[in-house]
């Protein structure tokens, strides 16, 4: 059987592109494919570099920063209520959930 390839470091532009796609919602898989890696190269770059790590954590959570961006601009239309009180309702379900 083949032997697996051992990881190798990612370039400044694949960081670059790794980051921009994890920022834009994909996984780490495929933005490592994106970047034109695999993704045993990205954990490795992610265990050696802790700056890095950070980095791709930042941008992880970038969908859901604009997501809820989104929900509370939408909630701010009196017409658009239902999304204030979804938005209530899971951010603070003791609160504003269902009894």
């Amino acid at each position: 059987p083949l032997m697996p390839l051992p990881p190798r470091p990612l370039t400044e532009e694949e960081r670059q592109r790794i980051c921009s796609m994890l920022a834009a919602g994909m996984t780490r898989t495929s933005a490592a494919k994106y970047a034109g890696c695999r993704r045993s190269d990205l954990d490795a770059e992610l265990k050696r570099d802790p700056e890095f790590k950070q980095r791709v954590r930042r941008n992880e959570l970038q969908p859901e920063v604009g997501a809820i961006r989104t929900l509370l601009a939408a909630g701010q239309d009196p017409k658009q209520w239902r999304a204030a009180a979804w938005a209530l309702e899971r951010l603070y379900p003791r609160r504003y959930g269902p009894s």
